[in-house]
């Protein structure tokens, strides 16, 4: 049961980076939307 044990802080560490990765990733299309938005208020606009 050693090998769990060593590998527990290892799944952590990479947990938290796929999460920072994550929120990055969340933020890049949050600011890509807000910075173009196709389609949502250019289609009502000439309607």
């Amino acid at each position: 049961m050693k090998t769990s044990n060593e590998n527990t802080p290892v799944i952590k560490e990479i947990s938290s980076i796929l999460a920072d990765g994550y929120l990055r990733l969340k933020e890049i299309s949050g600011a890509r939307q807000s910075a173009a938005p196709d389609g949502c208020g250019d289609s009502q606009n000439e309607e």
